[in-house]
């Protein structure tokens, strides 16, 4: 195990979380793109009252502990990835 040097990007450092603002709903999250096909989101208040999407499932009846996620969210973080507003770690290094 080589040992972490002062400076370098690891993908656990929760201050390369980025601020992002859903879309849809105007939830606002903090969001990693470790590579193009990992993501990391920290939910900043209790995401099935926020996010329309999660309680539309909640209505339903659906705990939103068992959704998958959401896609308006989804959506929106591919396009600021494309963008440039979000940074995907593994091509900054």
């Amino acid at each position: 195990m080589s040992p972490i040097l002062p400076g370098r990007i690891t993908p656990d450092d929760d201050r390369l979380m980025e601020e992002l603002t859903c879309r849809r709903c105007a939830t606002t999250v903090l969001v990693r793109k470790n590579t193009r096909t990992q993501t990391s989101i920290q939910w900043l208040a209790d995401a099935g009252e926020t996010c329309t999407e999660l309680a539309e499932q909640r209505a339903a009846g659906k705990p939103t502990g068992l959704v998958s996620g959401c896609t308006a969210l989804r959506e929106t973080i591919e396009d600021a990835v494309t963008e440039g507003r979000i940074s995907v770690l593994d091509e900054v290094r």
